[in-house]
């Protein structure tokens, strides 16, 4: 049976007793995929975590070979099974040395299965909860119209 309620989940791969009670609840009726709302749900990954990314990634000469590459990344926000992450313009690849370069009008957001992801050491950053941006960035508050008024002025120097 398939608990698509525990993708990505703390517990996922151990024992869970929520799981148990749903499952001996279900029991003989032919369900074979479940989702519901399960109160001790907790993420394996937290915005703002360091992990590496596979992803993929040009060879610099230009003659278009393709590789997966693993980059150091930072979580941004959770959908579903899948995983937005932060991947930093030009940072190397942690294998083969090569610089991460986004798509044509990317910015370095990528959005992989959790089964590409992998937690690394490394600082924790701050995600705004407003833009879903790393606020260490430079730009972060001249971008990030959707904070109330008074963070904005907090962050424009009037306080």
């Amino acid at each position: 049976m398939t608990y698509r309620t525990c993708t990505g989940c703390v517990h996922s791969s151990g024992f869970c007793q929520a799981r148990e009670d749903v499952k001996a609840t279900v029991k003989g009726i032919g369900v074979t995929s479940l989702k519901w709302k399960c109160k001790w749900k907790r993420p394996v990954y937290q915005p703002g975590d360091a992990v590496f990314v596979e992803t993929i990634g040009y060879e610099p000469e230009g003659d278009e070979d393709v590789f997966i590459g693993s980059f150091p990344a930072t979580v941004i926000q959770t959908k579903g099974s899948k995983l937005v992450c932060f991947i930093e313009p030009g940072v190397e690849d942690d294998i083969q040395g090569v610089p991460f370069e986004p798509k044509a009008h990317g910015n370095g957001h990528v959005k992989v299965p959790m089964i590409r992801v992998t937690k690394r050491d490394g600082i924790r950053e701050s995600v705004c909860e407003f833009c879903n941006r790393i606020t260490r960035l430079v730009g972060h508050e001249g971008y990030c119209r959707n904070a109330p008024p008074a963070e904005r002025r907090a962050w424009e120097g009037y306080f």
